[in-house]
């Protein structure tokens, strides 16, 4: 193929590069083919609108990864399509919708982003964004065995990314080798989070790829027609991927599905130090408690595997309390009696106001005194004017002269009494 930058060089088959200027159309990503066609990819022509396809990745059965440029943003993206079968379940579109627009949420510097998903009659869809590297599968085909280093930071970085989509209530589904891809520093990314779930507990058959390859990572919990899928089937994968780095073999292998099935449900639970004898004790136990048959007998989260794995001791839980009386008798060190202290007096309530001492009562004034005043016979005296208050004196002299006039008032003749109040002062008697 001739360059169509230069027009003078021609573009490289392994290379996908021009000799003479240096030209990649795929940006110097190598890709299986650099060229698709309507036979053989069907389903691309209903998305040219939206993507420039640069080469074939991958292509297979039930799924085919593009090389891609998005026609509005210029960006490179990996384009994955799916296949859908005659016999659709029902709601699959809907539901892959549904889980696509939440997994587009994520952002994880260990996830693969998704740029943009859709659907058609043929088939459903989703971009990502271009990860520059090789998949965890083929460098384990190609690879030593991997020292507990590099494998345990290949687990933590998992890790924490399954963590993170856990706690937002999603789940992978399909973790395995695959699915993982490793940049040239180091740097793991797992890819397609989120969107395996709506296609069934059980992960779709490839048939281009072994069966250790398509169910070697799968659950028990998994399998079956009640099959569950839950943050353990995702503990239980990354198990499973630790012990592959780790002993370069699977630890499920079969020829049928029914097979290794069997081995996923029954039998002893294999062991790495079989194969490495050298890895320390703890290695092989937190991996065999991840591979438990039951997700309860797993560890709580995946953090926590990945914790053991590294030789971290867990924190024990703390022991539930025992249901405790209501009221519970303590002896305690009997106090220093304190000073008595005199009792409050008694409070009015807050609503009505304090009382104002009441004032002293007035001493009593003396009752007035019935004096009788002596007046012609027939005929009633007119009392005279109240007279001006006296000195002291003056009314102690007015007292003796009445009491030296009362002989003289018992001989005269007994004539009418007008009765006079004598409020504590004495009146003269009027003479004719």
């Amino acid at each position: 193929m001739i360059c169509p930058r230069c027009s003078v060089g021609e573009i490289s088959e392994a290379t996908q590069e021009c000799l003479v200027c240096g030209f990649s159309r795929t940006g110097g990503v190598v890709v299986e083919a650099s060229d698709w066609n309507r036979l053989d990819d069907p389903i691309l022509p209903a998305l040219e609108r939206q993507f420039q396809v640069e080469g074939v990745l991958r292509r297979g059965t039930t799924s085919r990864i593009y090389l891609a440029r998005d026609q509005v943003t210029g960006r490179l993206c990996s384009l994955k399509v799916l296949p859908l079968s005659d016999d659709l379940p029902a709601g699959l579109i809907d539901r892959f919708r549904k889980d696509a627009q939440r997994a587009a949420t994520l952002d994880h510097p260990h996830l693969v982003s998704m740029l943009s998903f859709g659907a058609t009659d043929e088939a459903v869809w989703y971009a990502m964004e271009y990860v520059q590297g090789r998949s965890l599968g083929d460098l384990l085909r190609t690879a030593d065995r991997m020292d507990l280093k590099t494998c345990l930071r290949l687990v933590e970085q998992i890790g924490s990314a399954l963590e993170y989509g856990h706690r937002r209530g999603m789940i992978h589904g399909n973790l395995k080798p695959a699915n993982v891809l490793v940049d040239p520093e180091g740097w793991a990314r797992v890819a397609d989070f989120g969107v395996n779930a709506a296609f069934g507990t059980l992960p779709r058959r490839a048939p281009e790829q072994s069966i250790e390859e398509n169910y070697g990572h799968t659950a028990p919990e998994q399998f079956g027609d009640a099959g569950e899928l839950g943050p353990a089937a995702d503990q239980y994968a990354l198990a499973v991927l630790a012990f592959a780095c780790l002993a370069r073999r699977p630890p499920f292998v079969g020829e049928t599905l029914e097979e290794i099935t069997r081995h996923h449900l029954e039998g002893p639970i294999p062991l790495v130090a079989e194969s490495r004898p050298d890895l320390p004790a703890y290695v092989s136990s937190a991996l065999a408690r991840a591979m438990s048959r039951k997700p309860t007998d797993r560890f709580p989260g995946v953090l926590d595997f990945a914790t053991a794995l590294a030789g971290v001791a867990l924190p024990e839980p703390a022991p539930v309390p025992a249901a405790q009386p209501e009221a519970i008798l303590v002896a305690s060190k009997p106090e220093p009696e304190a000073e008595p202290v005199p009792a409050p007096a008694p409070v009015a309530e807050l609503s009505a106001p304090k009382p104002e001492p009441e004032p002293e009562p007035a001493p009593k004034q003396p009752e007035p005194e019935l004096v009788p005043v002596a007046s012609a016979p027939g005929k009633l005296e007119p009392l005279a004017a109240e007279p001006a208050p006296e000195p002291v004196a003056a009314v102690a002299e007015s007292a003796a002269s009445t009491e030296a006039a009362a002989p003289e008032a018992e001989e005269a003749p007994r004539t009418p009494l007008l009765f006079v109040e004598r409020g504590g002062r004495s009146h003269a008697r009027d003479e004719d």
